[in-house]
């Protein structure tokens, strides 16, 4: 698998991160990929029209200065230490909009209240509509069935909790790298949280299956052994 996963990566994935990455292709496009090796042979990249802005590759740390940028963008090390003290949780959602904080000697409540917020959760659709109609029991159990699969992950992660703590303040403090490092990366932290799933789901399996084997083992012999084969239509 990993041969393989190796060469799928060498073959297609590759020339099209050298072609996004090193030689700045504003013109590429996902589907791209599908041609391999013939990518590098695209030829030099054109002069991009002033009127397109593509975004080759995102800002990652939009909106998570570090605390020197914050501090040379004119928060004082006391204001700062003030505000995470201080503020009240509302202030603290609006402080988190860092592109918003002005170049100041100190940073005023009023600018901190200026601050974007997160956006507020949207309003159930059902809540629109009859209760006992058909749509009103469709949007209802919609909504509770697919409850937190259409949450804004990056607002929450906005949210001061016990077990997240403040994420704000968290990336205030780490190194930043480059945006083409953190975007070649984005692509490896998917792969190995797949693999993660796939691990964790099959070490679940094996929880299962042990105990449904050694009953199925006395059920059917009425023995009792250190070792129970596993029948193929328990898997």
């Amino acid at each position: 698998m990993g041969a393989g996963v190796t060469a799928l990566v060498s073959f297609f994935f590759y020339p099209y991160l050298y072609r996004q990455l090193v030689c700045n292709d504003w013109q590429l496009k996902l589907w791209h990929m599908v041609q391999g090796p013939l990518l590098l042979r695209r030829g030099p990249v054109p002069e991009r029209p002033k009127k397109e802005q593509v975004e080759i590759v995102r800002d990652y740390y939009k909106g998570h200065k570090t605390r020197a940028e914050l501090e040379t963008a004119g928060v004082s090390h006391a204001t700062f230490e003030d505000m995470e003290k201080n503020l009240t949780d509302k202030d603290q959602d609006a402080k988190r909009d860092v592109d918003s904080i002005e170049p100041a000697g100190l940073i005023s409540s009023s600018s901190v209240s200026s601050a974007s917020e997160p956006e507020k959760e949207k309003k159930p659709e059902y809540l629109d509509l009859p209760k006992w109609s058909v749509r009103g029991l469709y949007a209802r159990g919609k909504y509770y069935f697919l409850r937190g699969v259409d949450i804004d992950v990056v607002n929450e992660q906005k949210k001061k909790s016990i077990l997240a703590g403040d994420l704000d303040k968290m990336h205030s403090m780490v190194k930043h790298y480059d945006n083409k490092t953190e975007h070649v990366f984005t692509f490896l932290q998917v792969l190995t949280a797949a693999a993660a799933s796939f691990a964790h789901g099959a070490n679940d399996v094996s929880n299962a299956i042990g105990p449904l084997a050694t009953i199925f083992l006395i059920w059917n012999s009425g023995e009792l052994s250190s070792k129970a084969p596993v029948p193929v239509w328990v898997l």
